[in-house]
């Protein structure tokens, strides 16, 4: 859990590079459509879960979605965070899993959960569906330095920004098996994704596309790399799906191209 303050950071420099730059950038409206999907009537744990977390930082309004799978053993719970699909342990006795970050889990009912600590505030847990297998989605990645990868093991978690009513940076992350451990895929662009095309690299600061893995390092000498010269293209977004392709130079001058339709938590 370590990896939604470290989001946290990574969104307010982004947001006050928004804010030294804005009379460079225009806005434009970039979601809509679609309602998050919501199980009910569950008589367990089970499933797959949203977990929303919102936090008033100093210039911007900061969304933390992320999505997790829980296996319910009674008086066990294993949950899996998509962002690094580490595994935790929870002990249940009544209503209240623990521990959590710097408190425990309220469970409302088999649908919905709650949590309120000191770090985080409120985060709120919402069953997307019964079966706790983390398929959000497809990905398929093409390289001539890395092995290539398609896989429909996705799980997805976003993280927004909004600068006074208006959108001011927006995260689509994505993880999947990878070599015998785990790729993430981040993309960011500043006022948000819609559908379109945008550079990014060089000296193009609005969009970025970042991959780790500990399978890159024995390529790259460093588990993470961001693209260069690339474009991003984005044929489809609503508020429940994101949809494209990316194409860029790695940081030896090699080439990762990848295919993504990506169900948002």
């Amino acid at each position: 859990m370590n990896s939604y303050n470290d989001r946290l950071k990574k969104t307010v420099r982004m947001v006050f590079v928004l804010l030294t730059g804005a009379s460079l950038l225009t806005v434009v409206s970039c979601t809509g459509g679609g309602e998050p999907p919501k199980t009910s009537g569950s008589t367990d744990l089970n499933g797959l879960w949203r977990v929303k977390n919102t936090t008033q930082q100093s210039v911007a309004t900061v969304n933390i979605r992320n999505s997790a799978t829980v296996a319910d053993n009674g008086g066990t719970i294993n949950m899996v965070y998509c962002v690094e699909r580490n595994n935790e342990t929870l002990s249940r006795t009544g209503n209240r899993l623990a521990p959590f970050m710097d408190g425990s889990i309220d469970v409302n009912n088999g649908d919905s959960m709650r949590s309120q600590g000191a770090s985080l505030g409120t985060v709120e847990f919402e069953k997307m569906s019964l079966a706790p297998n983390f398929a959000m989605g497809s990905f398929a990645m093409e390289s001539n330095e890395v092995a290539n990868v398609t896989t429909n093991d996705v799980c997805t978690s976003t993280t927004s920004a909004v600068l006074v009513g208006v959108p001011g940076y927006e995260s689509v992350s994505a993880t999947v098996p990878y070599q015998g451990s785990m790729l993430k895929i981040e993309m960011s662009r500043l006022l948000g994704f819609f559908a379109g095309s945008f550079s990014f690299g060089g000296e193009t600061l609005t969009t970025a596309v970042e991959l780790e893995s500990p399978a890159f390092k024995p390529v790259y000498k460093t588990d993470r790399i961001m693209l260069h010269n690339g474009t991003l293209t984005i044929t489809s977004r609503s508020n429940i799906h994101i949809t494209g392709r990316f194409s860029g130079e790695t940081p030896k001058g090699g080439n990762i191209s990848a295919d993504f339709d990506f169900q948002l938590p």
